[in-house]
């Protein structure tokens, strides 16, 4: 009997063993940014204009890569094809992104989540204080629906929130700048963290429970014994 409940005790320590040593998922979209799509989660694309509602994740197109866009030397990064205002570039020497939206098409940073488990996120967008660019408005959407969203952000303002949520594999999370008024919103900034803690699977906790209940009957066996 005492073989039996130390079985079941081992069942029980691998399982929450395996539970606490599961790896935490993080991503930083400056950190990050990448001449290649996907990589370590993110995409870089835009859709068009819609508001607060109306927006479906298959909305999304991806940006092509390019090189000194609009004659810029140096200004590499994701841009429409053929190139348009429309950007998402990297602020050299900070963990932001440039973000830039059309009067007509959003710019967005998209997550795709990789791992099951409980997403945490925290995020800054930011205008330049610099009254030659129009201000923006930030949303963030999860699976198409929307989390989170700003004011007009104008120049000289920041807009900063954080959100939780479970996820699973395959879900969609936007970060997009809008922009309000002038096109030329170029001012535009964004520092996105994700984080995800993975969720034991039902299984696990199923097993964990069989072999409690296995436990505490072979306790109880043993004392009337």
């Amino acid at each position: 009997m005492m073989k039996y409940a130390a079985r079941l005790m081992f069942v029980l320590l691998a399982s929450s063993v395996g539970v606490a040593n599961a790896t935490l998922t993080t991503a930083n979209a400056g950190d990050d940014f990448s001449i290649v799509q996907g990589n370590n989660g993110w995409n870089y694309g835009f859709a068009s204009a819609k508001g607060d509602t109306g927006y479906q994740v298959s909305d999304f197109k991806l940006f092509s890569y390019a090189e000194n866009i609009q004659g810029y030397t140096g200004l590499n990064g994701w841009t429409t094809n053929p190139m348009s205002n429309a950007m998402i570039t990297p602020l050299q020497g900070m963990k932001f992104l440039h973000i830039h939206p059309s009067n007509t098409a959003w710019s967005i940073l998209r997550y795709n989540v990789t791992t099951a488990g409980r997403l945490s996120t925290d995020f800054v967008f930011g205008r330049l204080n610099n009254s030659e660019f129009g201000n923006i408005k930030a949303r963030v959407f999860l699976n198409g629906q929307l989390v989170a969203k700003s004011g007009d952000i104008h120049g000289g303002q920041t807009f900063a929130s954080a959100l939780t949520s479970n996820v699973r594999v395959g879900d969609k999370l936007d970060f997009i700048v809008d922009a309000i008024g002038d096109e030329g919103s170029d001012g535009s900034s964004l520092l996105a963290n994700v984080a995800i803690a993975p969720v034991p699977e039902p299984e696990t906790y199923a097993l964990m429970g069989v072999g409690l209940l296995g436990l505490l009957a072979a306790r109880r066996k043993a004392k009337l014994a």
